[in-house]
């Protein structure tokens, strides 16, 4: 929607790849694009939303 926007983040958690980490968090209920997808590997793409949802987002990422 307005004011979304798109980050690419590093992903480097235990050996996991994008496409792995991005099946993962799917199964969590949260949707991201594996940067493979982009010519990114090892990258995931993130649609920014407001705070909570963000909040969501980095929480589940760092419990990985």
């Amino acid at each position: 929607g307005i004011g979304d926007a798109l980050v690419a983040q590093r992903v480097e958690l235990a050996g996991d790849d994008d496409l792995k980490v991005a099946d993962d968090l799917a199964r969590e209920g949260l949707l991201v694009r594996p940067g493979t997808e982009f010519g990114l590997p090892g990258f995931l793409r993130v649609t920014t939303a407001g705070g909570d949802v963000m909040d969501l987002v980095a929480e589940t990422l760092s419990v990985r």
